[in-house]
């Protein structure tokens, strides 16, 4: 009895670093052969499995299993994360990408049906909703809505969990790819108009920013840029979030030809599919490549959708730890670290949650921490050095000089620290009531001889480099 427990606790515990090992993992379907191939982040084969009916689309849910979308049959394919088995489950026909929400519902788009259908982990079908003309890419926002692109009506709908549509809206000529923004808006790749549209949360076109010719995927990083792979120019670019450019990458040389679709791992690393040379490309965030794998048993990938599971991490199941290391899926991917793998408790205590700077969670952490001063400006300090860092790894020809922000205060030397004058008023730089006769330097602050000196030191110089 002893030894058949021993053998029973060794298979569950092999089967759990199984599903731990595949859930940090890209799953590539290919069109050509009928396989998925499962890459482990070094760019080492893991798997490949016969699925049929030709597979394009693929997400992962939060075991860590696979599902995939197939374009000529009926309905989706589900790879258990470690392997061992493959269900079938019927739902429409010719099914070209699929989702996950936050209940673990299978979201799969049916072209030919110009139909939505959402169905249980368990197979069952719950609906199928209406959509536009040639049903393309579906995604899964933090609200746990719904939004699809349909390529032949040019079109972006967006429904809630139910199916109920929330408004659709004309984007440009063959809308493909889309990926959502952390602050909830969408980014739309428009295949044939070459273009790039971005839409609010409510559906108004913020923007159209032209791009190389036939973008179809697209992604937003951790940093809140947007990545779209070019496949007839055979480039990656990347994006500001003012839709501003920030690189191009060629692809070609590198060793891809035809970049189709771009996908976030959770370690941040933007993964490239190259259609016609069946490579694949690892980049950093700064557009560094780090690996390519050559997939030579492939004849014709071309997957789309959340094909490592971190969209569905970050935006449908943010609050979950799902390497149960204590630290949420939202905390991990914002700082950096991974949120399938597990960290040592030793370094976790010693992690903030400090997003990339420049995004909106970063000014939302320095603004609202409630930290004492001299916490908020080493923080400020922190993600200033932070920046400066990495605009020097990659300096910008012609780009225009940005002065630190300098807050609202008055111009007139005489009465500029009228804000926190002896009226018991307290400002945001000095959180205790105090006289200010000094135009230069607070007495109180000066007598201490701490931070607060040195900060109102520099932001008097800025001042007056300002308003002089």
């Amino acid at each position: 009895m002893k030894t058949f427990l021993s053998i029973v606790l060794t298979l569950a515990s092999v089967a759990s670093l199984a599903r731990a090992q595949n859930s940090n993992c890209i799953w590539i379907p290919d069109v050509g052969t009928g396989t998925v191939t499962l890459l482990g982040m070094d760019g080492t084969v893991r798997g490949v499995f016969a699925v049929g009916g030709a597979p394009r689309g693929a997400a992962v849910d939060a075991a860590g299993n696979a599902w995939i979308s197939r374009l000529t049959e009926r309905g989706v394919v589900r790879i258990a994360a470690d392997g061992s088995r493959i269900d079938t489950f019927t739902a429409g026909i010719t099914s070209k990408t699929c989702a996950i929400d936050r209940d673990g519902n299978v979201w799969i788009t049916n072209q030919s049906l110009d139909l939505i259908t959402k169905m249980t982990p368990a197979g069952i079908v719950l609906g199928d909703f209406p959509t536009g003309d040639g049903p393309r890419v579906v995604a899964i926002d933090r609200n746990n809505d719904v939004w699809l692109t349909c390529k032949f009506s040019g079109e972006v709908l967006k429904y809630d969990s139910l199916g109920n549509p929330y408004f659709r809206t004309q984007v440009g000529l063959g809308p493909r790819g889309i990926a959502i923004a952390e602050d909830g808006t969408a980014w739309v790749a428009n295949l044939d108009s070459s273009t790039v549209s971005h839409l609010s949360a409510a559906g108004i076109l913020l923007g159209d920013y032209p791009v190389p010719a036939s973008p179809g995927g697209i992604a937003v990083d951790r940093r809140g840029n947007i990545w779209i792979a070019s496949g007839l120019a055979d480039v990656v670019t990347i994006l500001r979030p003012d839709g501003t450019v920030l690189r191009s990458i060629l692809t070609m040389p590198l060793g891809g030809h035809g970049a189709l679709n771009v996908a976030p791992d959770g370690d941040g690393n933007m993964w490239v599919v190259c259609k016609l040379s069946s490579t694949v490309l690892k980049f950093n965030l700064d557009g560094r490549l780090e690996r390519r794998t050559d997939l030579n048993t492939l004849s014709r990938p071309e997957p789309f959708g959340d094909l490592t599971g971190a969209l569905r991490a970050k935006f449908a199941n943010p609050s979950d730890d799902e390497d149960g290391d204590g630290l949420t899926n939202e905390i991990e991917l914002g700082q950096g670290t991974n949120p399938f793998l597990a960290i040592d408790p030793s370094v976790r205590e010693g992690l903030v949650r400090r997003p990339e700077p420049g995004t909106i969670r970063a000014l939302r952490v320095s603004r609202r921490s409630g930290l004492h001063h001299d916490q908020r400006s080493a923080v400020r300090n922190r993600n200033q050095r932070d920046s400066n860092s990495a605009q020097r790894a990659e300096p910008q020809v012609g780009r225009p000089l940005q002065l630190p922000r300098i807050p609202p205060r008055s111009r007139n030397a005489a009465n500029h620290h009228a804000h926190c004058a002896g009226d018991a008023r307290v400002s945001d730089r000095h959180p205790q009531p105090h006289d200010c006769d000094d135009p230069g330097v607070h007495p109180r602050c000066r007598g201490a001889g701490g931070p607060w000196a040195r900060d109102h030191e520099r932001d008097h110089d800025r001042r007056t480099l300002r308003t002089g």
